[in-house]
């Protein structure tokens, strides 16, 4: 984040396969935490941990940061 000069977390992606993933996602304040299910760990552990979504792979989350981009109407 810093590299790219970035200046709220809460704009931070994060992605990971492991519910370590998650939780220092979460711990950091990442406005988007996603499980990725193609990894490590299976979907009731991933599930255990804090998590904004759960995706069956990461090719799932370019869709999922645009969708979130997206203006509420």
């Amino acid at each position: 984040m810093l590299r790219l000069g970035g200046d709220d977390v809460r704009a931070l992606a994060v992605a990971g396969d492991t519910a370590d993933d998650l939780w220092s996602g979460h711990r950091a304040g990442a406005g988007v935490v996603a499980g990725v299910l193609s990894g490590a760990h299976d979907r009731d552990t991933l599930a255990a941990a804090p998590h904004t979504h759960l995706l069956g792979s990461v090719a799932e989350l370019p869709a999922l940061l645009l969708a979130e981009r997206e203006p509420v109407a």
